[in-house]
């Protein structure tokens, strides 16, 4: 059985048990906010008790009145009350540490880490499990430099911010980088540039990727790379190549008025939906 699952979907697929039951729902609507019900919802989320510390997560797509066959995402494993282990199914072949590290009156502050030990995330959530963001998101890079800020109102992505990071630790930036028609110009210019894989759309496959480069002191662009491991190869040297091919100058940042090389990030994202199959 084959089920197309959106990419937009997989990135709040995340597990955390705040009390056991055999099953419990969630519902989200076709952009994948989550809902009070199913009476308006496209998906439909499912966690199943494997055992006191086991939990399985599921996925369904509503077609027409009826719900589709579910198809297994993730199995999560509590580890203490703060720390859950959360290993996807064998087509996603990816794990990571989710740890509660402090609780407001929005809900908790999370964050995430790969493996290796490395951090992935904050953020701030109305609930862990599902993982629904209210609030800011920050998403690491390979370094532990911030590379993005999102901000969320109950599950709704309403903003991303792409951040600059000095190249030297020591120095702070007083003045960015600026690109002439300002930084979302130059988004623009990327997005425009990309080109859709033709192996993805044969596959109706969707993905995210974040690539790091640094506006030297003289405003050229040097040093491209992709931000993050884990991120699909093909949109990632696709990314590359689009703002490569982006011959315009920055104006370089400046520490008190010293001209210094910094971080920056671009990130193309498609939402063409994902297979997944049994």
């Amino acid at each position: 059985m084959r089920n197309f699952i959106p990419s937009l979907i997989l990135s709040l697929l995340y597990l955390f048990v705040a009390e056991s039951q055999a099953q419990n729902n969630y519902y989200l609507n076709s952009s994948g906010v989550f809902l009070n019900s199913e009476e308006k919802a496209q998906y439909r989320l499912s966690v199943k008790t494997e055992n006191e510390s086991t939990f399985l997560l599921y996925f369904s797509e509503k077609n027409k009145s009826s719900w589709s066959e579910p198809v297994f995402l993730q199995r999560a494993q509590q580890l203490n009350d703060s720390v859950l282990w959360v290993a996807y199914n064998k087509q996603m072949k990816n794990s990571f540490k989710r740890e509660i590290v402090g609780q407001d009156e929005m809900g908790y502050l999370v964050r995430e880490y790969d493996s290796e030990g490395i951090l992935l995330l904050e953020c701030q959530t109305i609930t862990v499990f599902p993982l629904q963001y209210n609030g800011k998101t920050t998403l690491f890079d390979q370094e532990g430099r911030s590379m993005a800020e999102e901000v969320y109102i109950r599950g709704k992505r309403i903003r991303e911010q792409l951040l600059f990071q000095p190249v030297d630790s020591t120095t702070i930036i007083t003045s960015e980088p600026e690109f002439p028609g300002g930084r979302e110009e130059f988004l623009k210019m990327v997005a425009r540039g990309v080109k859709y894989p033709v192996s993805f759309l044969n596959n109706r496959e969707g993905g995210k990727t974040y690539v790091r480069f640094i506006i030297n002191e003289n405003g050229d662009i040097e040093n491209m790379s992709s931000a993050r491991s884990g991120y699909n190869k093909l949109l990632t040297r696709e990314l590359i190549r689009s703002v490569s091919s982006i011959n315009i100058k920055w104006i370089p940042a400046k520490c008190n008025g010293k001209i210094i090389p910094v971080w920056y990030y671009a990130t193309v994202k498609f939402n063409a939906p994902v297979v997944l199959s049994n």
